[in-house]
């Protein structure tokens, strides 16, 4: 039950609306959601600072995800893999998933990042 009220909250923002900016700076400071296209324009940005932004939003999911595991006793939504993985790492995989998903990128970044680690790292039934 902790796990589907998790995924409804999580995932809810994805259904939401997502906010209007010019730019991820212009979200990260105003709170807004910030939507997958957003997160993949700033993760194949040609800026540094867009592409560490990005590393850092996702790198919160992750960091978020593990503090409600630890907190809540809750099932985790993801397992990475126990030999563990790089931030960078984490956010090509991101990347990847949302370059393959093109058309569910107006949904919210934070919603994304849990499907696309979901799919790569399901963990075992």
């Amino acid at each position: 039950m902790q796990l589907q009220l998790r995924l409804i909250v999580l995932l809810g923002g994805v259904l939401g609306a997502t906010a209007a900016g010019n730019s991820a700076a212009d979200l990260m400071v105003t709170g807004g959601f910030i939507s997958g296209n957003l997160l993949y324009a700033s993760m194949t940005s040609e800026s540094e600072i867009d592409r560490e932004r990005a590393a850092g939003y996702v790198s919160g999911v992750v960091d978020a995800e593990a503090v409600t595991v630890a907190t809540q006793r809750a099932s985790p939504l993801f397992c990475i893999p126990t030999q563990g993985i790089t931030t960078s790492q984490t956010v090509e995989v991101v990347e990847r998933y949302l370059r393959e998903h093109p058309e569910q990128r107006r949904y919210t970044g934070a919603g994304l990042v849990v499907l696309a680690l979901t799919s790569a790292f399901p963990c075992a039934k």
